[in-house]
């Protein structure tokens, strides 16, 4: 599993992490998963819940990608 801080969005303004998977991915499926924040709390869930549960789906073969809205956490208005 690797994970990646990136900048997303037309402006790049939306910080996001991509947790994937170190395990081939069957040609021509190709899975992931958008976790998106919950009201106020930034991308790593509350409890840092969305943390644990991509870093468990990148264990197990799906690609993830979970990122803050506009404003929130490291995102930028």
């Amino acid at each position: 599993m690797n994970e990646e801080a990136l900048l997303v969005g037309p402006y790049n303004s939306l910080a996001a992490i991509f947790s994937s998977t170190s395990m081939p991915q069957t040609q021509g499926k190709k899975t992931a998963v958008i976790l998106l924040n919950s009201g106020l709390i930034h991308h790593a869930g509350p409890a840092r819940l969305y943390t644990r549960l991509a870093r468990s789906l990148a264990t197990d073969g799906l690609n993830t990608l979970r990122f803050d809205l506009s404003g929130i956490g490291d995102s930028i208005a």
